[in-house]
Order: structure tokens, then C-alpha cells, then sequence
């Protein structure tokens, strides 16, 4: 059995995303790819993505269920561990969707829409005198 797996970047939001895991393909062609592929608004996870504002799209496809407790390190991580988890299955994007003529498969970036930032950490030696 198949499981599909959505995440997608968007315009507006450009450092969160939007994921949708764990669809049985009638789940996901009823709840993403029908309307993705009319131009209507659809629901990924909880947030209603219009077209026009997505970046980058890409659905995979998985033989087994993605597990949260195996994904994530910790609860400031985990949505930036399942979009990695994600991105490592395989894109089946443009088997269902009348994408942009520009996406290529092959050349495809990878956007993440999470920084890791680095935290700075100054000591300051002080004599009391």
C-alpha cells in the first residue's frame, strides 16, 4: 500500500510551509489534487493554500506510513524533521499535477521553508578589584 506525502512553500509565508502526510491516494487526489489542478484553494494540514501563492510543490510517495515519533528530534524541530523526512521519499509531483511549465524534475531545488540559525554565545571575563 502507497502513501502520499505533500509539502509545500509559500509566497507568502517563505520561512513555514505547509505538509499534508499519510494520504491514501483517493485522500490525496480529493483533498489536494482535484482542486490543485482546477486553481482552487485546497487545505494542506491547517492551512488553506491558494495557487498562486505556492513556490514550490512536491508530493512523494512511500510504502509505509511516516511516524512522527521516529521523525522527530524534538518539538522546536519537528516540522522542519518531517519536511526532511518527506523530501527523502520519492517525488511522484508530476504524476498528478498540471504543474508550472518550468518545473523540471531534475532540476528541482530543494526549498526548505525553515533557517537553521546559529546562536552566539559571548562570556565576558570580569576582575573584581
Amino acid at each position: 500500500m502507497s502513501y502520499y506525502h505533500v509539502i509545500v512553500s509559500l509566497k507568502s509565508r517563505p520561512h513555514r510551509g505547509a505538509i499534508e502526510e499519510n494520504l491514501l491516494e483517493q485522500d490525496l487526489m480529493n483533498i489536494i489534487v482535484k482542486p490543485y489542478n482546477k486553481g482552487e484553494p485546497f487545505k494542506c494540514g491547517d492551512t488553506v493554500v491558494n495557487r498562486d501563492d505556492i513556490s514550490y510543490i512536491k508530493i512523494t510517495e512511500s510504502e509505509r506510513i511516516l511516524g512522527r515519533d521516529h521523525v522527530f528530534v524534538s518539538p522546536q524541530n519537528a516540522f522542519a524533521n518531517l519536511w526532511h523526512a518527506i523530501s527523502q521519499q520519492e517525488d511522484v509531483t508530476d504524476k498528478f499535477l498540471k504543474t508550472i511549465s518550468h518545473r523540471k524534475k531534475e532540476t528541482v531545488k530543494e526549498i526548505t521553508p525553515f533557517q537553521k540559525t546559529k546562536c552566539l554565545l559571548f562570556m565576558a571575563e570580569t576582575t573584581n578589584q
